[in-house]
């Protein structure tokens, strides 16, 4: 198998783990106790961070 090949099955992992791993540890402004900004939806995350999420997917796409 070529390393392009496994970058790419590497890659449609990564893209599917995401979203498996995007509400896992997400709390909305409710949850989390702090006041809703003008114009932001109820269900919008308050505590999001793209490293965090980049982190654990890197980790449960290397393992799968």
């Amino acid at each position: 198998m070529k390393w392009t090949s496994a970058l790419a099955i590497y890659l449609l992992f990564w893209v599917m783990t995401v979203f498996f791993i995007l509400p896992i540890g997400m709390r909305d402004a409710r949850e989390a106790g702090i006041d809703l900004v003008p114009g932001q939806a109820e269900s919008a995350p308050a505590n999001f961070s793209l490293g965090r999420l980049a982190w654990r997917t890197n980790i449960a796409a290397t393992i799968l």
